[in-house]
């Protein structure tokens, strides 16, 4: 496969990963998914065999047979040694055809993440607001993050690949949202009781993910989307495209009945299609309800938020 593809083109797990794969076609089913490309394992794989030092490492990554210095080396060689030309020139040119009007959001998109199994959820970095100038230097850091410790010892204790090059990277718009927010389509924490549960927060998603405020939280009846429970959330500040900003009446409902509506259907039909639970990310904009991520529930039974993802 290519070394960079058009989002709508991603839905290859192995070339492009969980998580762009899972949008693209999220996306050519109608749903509003920010658009964007994917450099492809194929880009990281070009990446590495240009530099021989690079190239021995991840030889010895792949084996099993590196030690832990190893990791650091391969992660200072990714942040600095130089992209071959063409890929260079390729992330600038695909980045000047998307125009993104906030800028774009560079994020990791594995091959083992965002399954059944395995979601990777918050071991990799993710790079938000970048612009032209950022790009490179994003996709970088999305690459070095595959190899830091939590990412390393994750992949070890599940047993899954332990390639270097096993992970994309996708980079796709920022929304300027107004609200955001993690819909799990069953409760993991009552999977028996027939409820959604959806947080959120003013203002861009990090603050809801990061932990850094109390979201609101509302439990759903999935058959009659009727509202089940409210629980107010806590926020002093949210997060927009420039900056931080304080919030004005944080005690007040987030989203108007009409808006929740279209969202629980949103998220119900998502679930109905995957067949399985989902963990759902979503932005409310002026231009309407724009899905972010959605991938299953890896697990059941333990307590469990959008900021303590499993």
């Amino acid at each position: 496969m290519n070394a960079i593809v058009p989002l709508q083109q991603a839905e290859n797990t192995e070339f492009c990963g969980g998580k762009a794969s899972s949008l693209a076609r999220w996306q050519k089913l109608g749903f509003q998914v920010p658009d964007g490309f994917v450099a492809t394992t194929t880009a990281l794989r070009t990446m590495i065999s240009s530099h021989a030092g690079l190239a021995a490492l991840a030889d010895l990554v792949r084996q099993g047979e590196a030690p832990d210095s190893a990791y650091a080396e391969m992660r200072h060689m990714l942040l600095e040694l130089p992209l071959p030309a063409q890929m260079e020139d390729d992330l600038l040119l695909n980045f000047s055809k998307h125009r993104f009007p906030f800028g774009a959001a560079v994020r990791s998109s594995g091959i083992c993440e965002d399954g059944v199994e395995n979601s990777h959820a918050g071991l990799h970095d993710s790079v938000l607001g970048v612009q032209e100038a950022q790009l490179v230097a994003g996709v970088r850091r999305v690459w070095a993050s595959g190899l830091s410790e939590r990412s390393v010892s994750y992949r070890q204790e599940k047993r899954v690949s332990m390639d270097p090059a096993s992970h994309a990277v996708l980079v796709h718009g920022m929304v300027d949202a107004k609200i955001s927010g993690v819909t799990f389509t069953r409760d993991p924490t009552s999977p028996e009781s027939n409820q959604m549960m959806v947080e959120m927060c003013w203002g861009l998603g990090e603050s809801l993910v990061s932990g850094s405020v109390t979201p609101e939280r509302l439990l759903v009846d999935r058959e009659s989307l009727q509202v089940c429970e409210r629980q107010p959330g806590s926020q002093d500040a949210q997060i927009g495209l420039n900056g931080h900003r304080p919030v004005k009446n944080p005690a007040r409902a987030k989203l108007p009945e009409g808006t929740l509506t279209e969202l629980f259907h949103m998220c119900i039909q998502i679930d109905q299609i995957a067949e399985t639970p989902c963990d759902i990310e979503w932005s409310v904009a002026e231009d309407g309800i724009w899905l972010l991520q959605a991938r299953p529930i890896t697990k059941f039974g333990a307590k469990q938020s959008a900021s303590h993802p499993s």
